[in-house]
């Protein structure tokens, strides 16, 4: 049966026996017994961190990419922001401002 392996930074008691099933069934179906599991889930906070730091280590254009439409108006306030010389305190703090703003909203 493959196995489902955990970093220390992800909240494995957040992922159900369920969603821990489907996995190993899309693991054995793909022939790959193990995996480990690198995120689950972030608050506003950690998230904007998260994705200030892939940001720079890599691109605006990259992380673009990667993400739907909230994401994308994330990353642009950074394309926005930081050439105009605000750091990444001023850019996560406007991100978490952002995301707790667009959660009230729902």
């Amino acid at each position: 049966m493959p196995s489902t392996n955990f970093v220390p930074s992800a909240d494995a008691s957040v992922v159900s026996e369920h969603s821990r099933q489907v996995l190993c069934n899309v693991l054995a179906d793909a022939g790959v017994y193990s995996c480990i599991v690198t995120s689950t889930v972030r608050s506003p906070a950690r998230q904007a961190s998260a994705m200030y730091a892939d940001v720079e280590s890599t691109s605006a254009a990259t992380q673009l990419a990667l993400y739907g439409p909230a994401g994308v108006e994330v990353i642009g306030e950074y394309q926005r922001l930081e050439p105009n010389g605000h750091g990444r305190q001023a850019i996560v703090g406007r991100w978490r401002k952002s995301s707790t703003s667009s959660a009230q909203a729902m």
